[in-house]
């Protein structure tokens, strides 16, 4: 049998770490990932989010155990709650003990990596991810790391519009890029130090191992992926000095208390429904308007909107009552502004700093 391949039932769905380039086969492939979009949910970015919101909370008894439900049911927007929500969830399910890395993650150098769906994004720049990895090492952990962990699932979302659709030929090139990936830290990396690759279907366990993970690092190679953004932010928030204590209190002394509110939940539930109709009214008038040639639905509209109306990234739903209707309309399907997350940008080596990212958060 096979030391190269290591499988955790109890972790979640399934968990699996490949360790040999043979054994990429076995990884499992998700041709329709449905409607948990973690990412896009919390930080309100992308087409979809407010839809996915409205289908987590539409549905407890699919959803209520997950970290999504649990960051809705809270009423909190923000990285802050969701933290403090990965934090509550972490203490009370223990899923890192369970996990099939729990043994080696205080060893070892983490890196969410998107591939399917969005794996043009790495233009045969592979090589960079294991270079990078070993700079990482140099200044982070020269001692300590002995595994590089490239956390990934297969997985293809698919929408409404029919895009992001299972294709087989982004599925060979996903496998094509592990290939390269341990082809070429078998040439690079030092004696001792190992590429392995993580996989697990489960997003909130990968958000979790994100989050607690003592040495993560960012992927070289942009990915507008903004569940890898959010994993970071929260990253930062945890592992910082007293950080999950902190976020602990913080669940503990408000947000424990705002999810046992059954009458305000039902009635966020109706104002996501008012929202998602105020959109599709929208979504009619501009295309029966004098330049519905021209108008092109913003994915990004409420951070469009929030940098017009200069709100704080945790602005609650309730202020979108105040915004003028054809304001409103105008951010939908005007210009659309670039996001940080959007659009492709020269390959070059990130090593993430999470006390510049806490600095410019609290500045």
């Amino acid at each position: 049998e096979s030391t190269s391949f290591t499988v955790e039932r109890s972790a979640s769905a399934w968990a699996l770490v490949v360790r040999d380039a043979r054994e990429l086969w076995k990884i499992p492939v998700n041709k329709r990932g449905g409607g948990y979009r973690l990412g896009n949910v919390v930080k309100r970015r992308g087409k979809g989010w407010l839809n996915a919101r409205s289908a987590v909370v539409d549905q407890p008894e699919m959803y209520k155990d997950t970290l999504v439900y649990s960051f809705l049911e809270a009423r909190t927007e923000g990285v802050r709650a969701f933290a403090a929500t990965v934090a509550a969830r972490e203490r009370s399910k223990r899923t890192l003990s369970r996990s099939a890395l729990a043994e080696v993650l205080p060893r070892s150098i983490v890196m969410p990596m998107r591939l399917s769906d969005k794996v043009a994004f790495m233009e045969r720049n592979e090589k960079l991810i294991v270079d990078a990895a070993l700079d990482f090492r140099r200044s982070r952990c020269p001692e300590a790391c002995n595994q590089f962990v490239v956390s990934l699932s297969l997985v293809w979302g698919g929408d409404e519009d029919g895009k992001f659709l299972y294709d087989d030929d982004e599925y060979k090139e996903s496998i094509r890029v592990l290939r390269s990936l341990f082809a070429y830290a078998k040439e690079t990396f030092p004696p001792g130090f190992e590429l392995s690759i993580a996989v697990t279907s489960d997003a909130d366990d990968a958000m979790t191992m994100y989050a607690y993970a003592p040495h993560l690092m960012a992927n070289p190679i942009d990915s507008a992926s903004t569940i890898i953004e959010l994993a970071h932010e929260v990253n930062a928030l945890i592992t910082r000095d007293g950080g999950e204590q902190t976020l602990l209190n913080y669940y503990d002394g408000q947000l424990a208390r705002r999810r046992k509110d059954i009458v305000a939940m039902e009635r966020y539930r109706a104002r996501l429904h008012d929202f998602r109709d105020a959109i599709e009214r929208a979504r009619l008038t501009a295309e029966t308007s004098e330049r519905a040639r021209t108008a092109v639905f913003a994915p990004n509209w409420f951070d469009i909107l929030r940098r017009r109306m200069q709100w704080p990234e945790d602005v609650v739903m309730d202020a979108l009552d105040g915004v003028d209707e054809a304001l409103f309309s105008e951010v939908l399907f005007g210009v659309s502004e670039p996001s940080v997350s959007i659009g492709r940008r020269p390959s070059k080596v990130i090593v993430l700093a999470h006390d510049d990212v806490l600095e410019r958060r609290s500045s």
